[in-house]
């Protein structure tokens, strides 16, 4: 049984707060371990490749949010511009510092990755409308923009510009704007 967007909307707010919660206690165990997998982990190639995948995912957000504009699809709408607001707005009133060490100067606070609310924002919306969509082909679309998702979330653990507790709520996030946006009134 798939869950209605009212439900997944709670839900997913709700392990948000939980999340933020322990981001303020600094209960967050595996931050550290984590981050110190992916430097462990150190493939040049793969860098490269994630680095590469940082600037067309916000291509991509600005692409799919101006196409349901013009659309006239004003949830989806709603879901990108709450993700943002809310992300930047957690920002400036948790302050959590990223992890040392990162690739490149990242700006701001860490907690949540609005990197990786983007990516959740575009991957769920376009997986709606991909879902739309009856040909077999569709699913092949489905899985890369999914993957596409992960690669998003797994570059910013992986250029330590964010520690993983950012990254997942930042997921999180992304998910309950996008289920908020679709609650049947």
């Amino acid at each position: 049984m798939i869950m209605d967007a009212r439900r997944a909307a709670w839900w997913l707010s709700a392990i948000f707060v939980l999340l933020l919660v322990a981001e303020v206690f600094e209960f967050v165990p595996l931050d550290v371990p984590v981050d110190g997998l992916s430097t462990a982990i150190g493939n040049a190639a793969f860098l490269r490749v994630l680095q590469l995948v940082n600037v067309p995912s916000l291509v991509l957000l600005a692409l799919v949010a101006l196409w349901c504009w013009r659309a006239q699809r004003w949830r989806a709408v709603g879901a990108v511009a709450s993700s943002v607001v809310f992300a930047h707005v957690v920002k400036l009133l948790v302050h959590h510092p990223r992890p040392e060490g990162a690739f490149y100067t990242a700006i701001g606070s860490g907690f949540p990755s609005g990197h990786a609310a983007f990516a959740a924002v575009v991957a769920a919306l376009a997986w709606m409308a991909l879902t739309e969509k009856k040909p077999k082909r569709w699913r092949v679309y489905r899985v890369v923009v999914l993957a596409l998702c992960v690669l998003v979330a797994l570059s910013r653990l992986y250029l330590h510009v964010h520690w993983f507790s950012d990254v997942i709520a930042g997921v999180v996030l992304g998910l309950a704007c996008v289920a908020w946006a679709f609650v049947k009134k």
